[in-house]
């Protein structure tokens, strides 16, 4: 029995299209393919640095679930349900591993499926947060404004960014106030953390799926400058962890692939030639070891 949803990216604004979810075919088989290796690989829902602090304060998990099935439990024993299952689903062991390095906390958020519905469910307390989840399995009971408090105690940078497509309504609802206001949004995610066997992190993978059929060579991170913060962090982030941004584009439209890679600390990046297959497996096989020849033969940052 599932109780938590699959964190698929949907629209909000009334609508019902379903967008595929972020990592498709292509990237799970990759994904699969580093997991069989000495390598390892963890993604968060969430992470935070602080404008101008070098720091990750915290890591976050964020699900949607099932109220209706887990209605006559408490609190504590939702919490623990929604959690054993979210452990499953991911190598947590790694997850708090990588906490270790960073000094910071997991936190892992559950809400109901589609929460807040409307502006009254925003003032009741449906979202439960375990705060901490990777030193004491505390949780507590929040509304929005008291969650968005908690990421503002993280030191989460303000932003204006507004989204239509996105997994969850909480996260909607965060990022969707006024034009005019700067605000505490829900943090972007780190789609992978590639470690060797040691448990050092050699890379950050940031995977750009299309579905329109673009132009592939085209591509570029220049082309996503309404997203500059979450590139912006992504660069904080790789300047802290000392190693290379690889950029995976791709699309479900073809098999092919692009791979860019962008040195934070000097600001610049470069495209390799595009990975041309026949099929999403063995287009994952050549960016499996596009990946491991940059890694085992340039050293991390002497990439450019």
């Amino acid at each position: 029995m599932s109780f938590l949803y699959e964190r698929i990216t949907r629209e909000h604004d009334g609508g019902i299209e379903y967008r595929r979810p972020a990592k498709g075919a292509l990237i799970n088989h990759l994904e699969n393919i580093i997991h069989s290796t000495k390598y390892s690989l963890i993604g968060f829902d969430g992470y935070i640095i602080p404008k101008d602090i070098l720091e990750v304060t915290l890591l976050l998990f964020c699900r949607e679930y099932d109220e209706e099935q887990l209605k006559n439990n408490s609190t504590e024993e939702r919490a623990k349900a929604l959690f054993d299952e979210l452990k499953v689903e991911l190598d947590f062991d790694l997850a708090c591993e990588f906490a270790k390095q960073l000094n910071c906390n997991i936190a892992c958020v559950f809400t109901p499926y589609d929460y807040p519905k409307n502006n009254v469910e925003v003032k009741e307390q449906n979202i439960l947060l375990l705060p901490q989840i990777n030193n004491k399995r505390t949780v507590k009971k929040q509304n929005v404004d008291e969650f968005r408090e908690f990421l503002k105690d993280h030191k989460k940078r303000y932003s204006r960014k507004p989204v239509t497509f996105i997994p969850t309504k909480l996260e909607y609802y965060l990022a969707n106030v006024a034009d005019t206001e700067w605000k505490i949004a829900f943090p972007g995610d780190a789609d992978g953390i590639l470690m060797d066997e040691d448990y050092n992190v050699q890379a950050i993978l940031e995977y750009k799926s299309d579905t329109q059929g673009n132009i592939l060579k085209e591509e570029a991170i220049k082309k996503y400058e309404a997203d500059s913060t979450r590139f912006n962090v992504l660069d904080d982030f790789c300047k802290l962890l000392n190693v290379p941004l690889i950029v995976i584009f791709w699309s479900d439209t073809h098999s092919n692939a692009k791979i860019t890679i962008r040195n934070s600390l000097k600001g610049i990046e470069n495209s390799l030639p595009i990975i041309k297959s026949n099929d999403y497996y063995s287009c994952a096989d050549k960016i499996y070891n596009v990946l491991i020849d940059l890694n085992g033969n340039m050293g991390k940052l002497n990439l450019l």
